[in-house]
């Protein structure tokens, strides 16, 4: 993908990209050391950037598609079941739909090969892994497998 730095953190991505100031980026990593959660979701509760800049800056760091809340509001239950409440908790994933043999799976690392692989071994599908911003994908646990935060 056009602009991406191989290896590059999401902070660098997103100065680089003039969407946050290098002090915003500190005062986020200070949040998350203190606080916890990911990088990301501590910019977002600041107010230093935006849901959709988010997502689209974690698509072009990961080269996976990013998923709009709106994809994870109706997913049917046949769809649910195929990830098993365990996997979905241990993975932070979430299936979205089944196009043939492809399961499009919203993750908070869709480029863990360890996760991607046991999830396909245990739906016996092909993933297709998507990233989902943190406050989405906790929704859609908390929604379809009753995993709280």
């Amino acid at each position: 993908m056009a602009g991406k730095v191989p290896g590059e953190r999401l902070g660098d991505v997103l100065i680089r990209k003039g969407l946050i100031t290098s002090d915003q980026l500190d005062q986020a990593v200070q949040c998350q050391v203190i606080f916890g959660g990911r990088l990301g979701t501590n910019l977002l509760e600041l107010g230093h950037l935006q849901e959709e800049q988010l997502s689209e800056a974690l698509s072009q760091k990961c080269q996976v598609p990013a998923v709009p809340r709106e994809e994870l509001e109706e997913i049917p239950s046949r769809v649910i079941e195929l990830i098993s409440r365990e996997l979905a908790g241990l993975y932070s994933a979430v299936p979205m739909r089944l196009v043939g043999q492809d399961l499009h799976t919203a993750m908070l690392d869709p480029l863990d090969p360890a996760a991607v692989q046991t999830l396909g071994s245990n739906t016996g599908k092909i993933i297709r892994p998507a990233i989902a911003l943190e406050v989405y994908l906790r929704w859609a646990l908390d929604r379809y497998y009753g995993i709280k935060r």
